[in-house]
């Protein structure tokens, strides 16, 4: 069932990454060019077989001049868009105050309490 979930997630994410890429006239090949990524990458994004990693997503909202935000299930309405934003800000503040180590150690304890849940 988790890995429904993430199918969902990553073909959300994948027709988000579509339509910005072709909301700034883009094909693939120059999206990737532009990138300094694979087209057979920007694909797989695209049908939802793989996700790009963070620093590639934000090259792409900043490419397609899209937020960030856009390409996760973020809420609908503008309320919750801005608490949303909030609450992404505040823990990028957060995170801003670790070193890139603990940050590592930190997500490998959350990775075990979730895979403990499941």
């Amino acid at each position: 069932m988790k890995n429904d979930y993430n199918k969902t997630k990553q073909s959300k994410m994948g027709q988000c990454i579509k339509e910005a890429r072709l909301k700034v006239n883009l094909t693939q090949e120059e999206f990737g060019n532009m990138l300094g990524i694979s087209i057979s990458a920007i694909s797989r994004y695209e049908n939802g077989r793989a996700s790009p990693c963070l620093k590639t997503l934000i090259h792409i909202a900043a490419t397609t001049q899209t937020p960030v935000e856009r390409f996760f299930d973020a809420p609908a309405n503008q309320k919750q868009m801005d608490e949303y934003h909030d609450a992404l800000c505040r823990i990028n503040d957060l995170c801003l105050r670790f070193s890139l180590q603990d940050l590592k150690l930190i997500i490998k304890l959350l990775q075990r309490m979730n895979n403990a849940k499941d």
